[in-house]
């Protein structure tokens, strides 16, 4: 009986250090697991602060783009209406000068 009882405790010994073997591979493991998490947490806030930098700056460029568009327009405006006050201008003397140009044949 003693022999019997004596197989069972090594066999539980040898059970128990299994399990104690198992649980420290599980627990490395979980270990191993939560600093891969830590690492993947750092890694995705740091993408995030990037892409936050470069939303903002890609906004201010477009910014500043839409305000050098908006000055060319302004300026191509300005332009145009000098343009168009100038041949007003010359439409009126050529006005001027073919009603000169009649009265001169008609003169004559």
């Amino acid at each position: 009986v003693l022999a019997g009882y004596m197989q069972d405790v090594a066999e539980s010994m040898r059970t128990l250090q299994t399990l104690r073997l198992t649980y420290a591979d599980m627990s490395a493991e979980l270990a191993n697991k939560d600093r891969i998490l830590a690492e993947n947490d750092a890694t995705i806030e740091k993408l995030r602060g990037e892409e936050r930098g470069n939303v903002l700056k890609f906004q201010q460029e477009s910014i500043q783009q839409l305000k050098a568009q908006c000055d060319k327009i302004v300026d191509l405006n300005k332009r145009i209406q000098a343009l168009m006050t100038q041949n007003t201008e010359l439409e009126s003397e050529l006005a001027s000068t073919r009603l000169r140009e009649r009265e001169l044949a008609l003169a004559n």
